[in-house]
């Protein structure tokens, strides 16, 4: 049946929101069914504009982001031009979740990349939460203010 929806170009869109869904849930398993009925792993949402990535590293589930990054997510995308645009590392860095913010860099982001409207850097987003040991890390990764 997934198969069959998928067909459709209004399907795929469709599919694409449950895997941003899916990955900010935790649902590994809805996940890894998407992905393997070739949903674009770096498709965004049509509501938020959100990949599955940032969701997935927004809430800290660092095995759907291991999972989405093995499958070719970028971990460079572009956030909406919305004010809640952020990048993964953005969203991961303010929810400070070491183990996501560790994986991320490892997959070569951009460390300072400039916030959409009014949000913040990787590094403004964990220093204004307290996050000291992400802090620690983007800095040693090259972030700056």
């Amino acid at each position: 049946m997934v198969s069959a929806l998928l067909e459709s170009g209004y399907a795929v869109r469709i599919a694409s929101s449950y895997l941003q869904a899916d990955s900010g849930s935790g649902d590994i398993e809805a996940v890894k069914l998407w992905l393997s009925v070739g949903v674009n792993v770096n498709a965004d949402d049509s509501n938020d504009r959100w990949t599955a990535l940032v969701a997935a590293s927004e809430r800290g589930h660092i095995n759907i982001v291991e999972l989405l990054l093995s499958a070719g997510a970028n971990v460079n995308a572009q956030p909406a031009p919305h004010e809640f645009g952020r990048t993964a590392l953005q969203a991961a860095s303010g929810g400070g979740y070491i183990s996501v913010v560790e994986r991320l860099l490892s997959a070569g982001p951009n460390v300072n990349a400039a916030p959409v409207r009014h949000g913040q850097t990787a590094l403004q987003a964990a220093s204004e939460a307290g996050h000291v040991e992400v802090v620690e890390r983007l800095r040693a990764a090259g972030a700056h203010e």
